[in-house]
């Protein structure tokens, strides 16, 4: 009887190592996180032609260094291979380590409001170190809204209203839901991109896709 029990435990053991490897050995978009859990629609914020081949969804920090230098990377990307690739703008603010980062999502909002986004998109990027660390930064954002010819009232108002601050939030909320955990984060056709080695091989990418 002792030994008949010992075969089964054994028998056990064994059934349930290869589970196990048969889970780590499973390298889907679900396993592995890898696929977007969000579809684009028509309330992200979109740069390009909206019925390109390809779509690059980009997770991405106003205050994160590095999404600062993947910022020009995406604009000429977006240039030289036009009606190609369209670029969707995503919110995933660090807000534990990027104080500001928060309020400067609610700026862009604030400024999609008036059909500026991508403008205070860029105006943030290319501000950032005077920015970044500035305790009144939100008088820095009114200052920018108005340099881009905005409502500033109205500008900081919807800077400041909670429907905005849950807009990034969502923004967010997808970017956890597609284990996003760093910035910038980017997904191709659905699909995140790792390993990046520079313009080149991203641009190499978007051609392949588009094939």
């Amino acid at each position: 009887m002792k030994r008949m029990l010992t075969y089964a435990l054994i028998a056990l053991g064994i059934i349930l190592l290869l589970f196990l490897l048969s889970k780590a050995a499973d390298t889907s978009p679900e396993a592995t996180g890898g696929a977007l859990s969000a579809e684009v629609t028509v309330y992200d914020h979109i740069k390009g032609d909206t019925n390109a081949p390809v779509t690059i969804v980009e997770y991405s920090d106003f205050q994160c260094p590095a999404c600062a230098s993947m910022y020009p990377l995406l604009h000429r990307l977006e240039s030289e291979l036009s009606g190609t690739v369209r670029i969707v703008y995503r919110h995933y603010p660090l807000r534990q380590i990027h104080a500001q980062a928060q309020m400067a999502a609610q700026a862009a909002e604030a400024a999609a409001k008036q059909d500026k986004f991508f403008e205070m998109h860029d105006m943030l990027f290319n501000t950032q170190r005077q920015w970044s660390e500035n305790a009144a930064a939100g008088e820095f954002f009114v200052a920018l809204a108005g340099s881009l010819g905005l409502q500033t009232d109205q500008f900081i108002a919807d800077m400041n209203n909670p429907q905005t601050r849950d807009a990034v939030n969502t923004d967010a909320k997808t970017g956890d839901e597609s284990n996003v955990n760093s910035t910038p984060t980017l997904f191709l056709n659905g699909e995140k991109i790792a390993d990046l080695q520079g313009y080149a091989d991203l641009k190499a990418r978007v051609e392949a896709a588009a094939e």
